[in-house]
Protein backbone atom coordinates (compact mmCIF):
# COMPACT_ATOMS: atom_id res chain seq x y z
CA UNK A 1 0.00 0.00 0.00
CA UNK A 2 2.83 2.54 0.63
CA UNK A 3 4.14 2.05 -2.21
CA UNK A 4 0.66 2.59 -4.10
CA UNK A 5 0.03 5.80 -2.13
CA UNK A 6 4.50 7.14 -2.82
CA UNK A 7 3.40 6.39 -6.68
CA UNK A 8 0.42 8.42 -6.40
CA UNK A 9 2.10 11.02 -5.09
CA UNK A 10 4.05 11.76 -7.85
CA UNK A 11 1.60 12.13 -10.29
CA UNK A 12 1.41 15.78 -11.74
CA UNK A 13 -2.03 16.29 -11.15
CA UNK A 14 -1.76 15.24 -7.48
CA UNK A 15 1.32 17.44 -7.19
CA UNK A 16 -0.52 20.01 -8.43
CA UNK A 17 -3.26 19.93 -6.09
CA UNK A 18 -1.44 19.70 -3.40
CA UNK A 19 1.12 22.22 -4.24
CA UNK A 20 -2.41 24.62 -4.64
CA UNK A 21 -2.94 24.17 -0.99
CA UNK A 22 0.74 24.79 0.01
CA UNK A 23 1.78 21.48 0.34
CA UNK A 24 5.04 19.50 -0.42
CA UNK A 25 4.71 16.20 -1.34
CA UNK A 26 7.21 13.99 0.30
CA UNK A 27 6.81 10.50 -0.76
CA UNK A 28 9.16 8.30 1.44
CA UNK A 29 8.87 5.09 3.51
CA UNK A 30 8.88 4.96 7.28
CA UNK A 31 12.19 5.19 8.15
CA UNK A 32 12.64 8.07 6.15
CA UNK A 33 10.23 10.03 7.44
CA UNK A 34 10.92 9.22 10.96
CA UNK A 35 14.43 10.40 10.31
CA UNK A 36 12.93 13.46 8.93
CA UNK A 37 10.94 14.38 11.81
CA UNK A 38 13.68 13.41 14.44
CA UNK A 39 15.27 15.99 12.43
CA UNK A 40 12.43 18.59 12.69
CA UNK A 41 11.68 18.33 15.66
CA UNK A 42 15.85 18.79 16.71
CA UNK A 43 15.48 21.97 15.21
CA UNK A 44 12.39 23.42 16.23
CA UNK A 45 13.58 22.42 19.75
CA UNK A 46 16.73 24.21 19.16
CA UNK A 47 14.59 27.57 18.01
CA UNK A 48 12.33 27.46 21.02
CA UNK A 49 15.40 27.31 23.35
CA UNK A 50 17.06 29.96 21.88
CA UNK A 51 14.47 32.47 21.87
CA UNK A 52 12.75 31.29 25.55
CA UNK A 53 9.24 30.07 23.81
CA UNK A 54 7.50 27.66 26.19
CA UNK A 55 4.27 25.75 26.03
CA UNK A 56 1.61 27.16 28.28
Amino acid sequence: MAKNIARVLTLPDVKEKFGASFLDVMPQGSAEMARFLDEEVRQWKAVAVQTGISLD
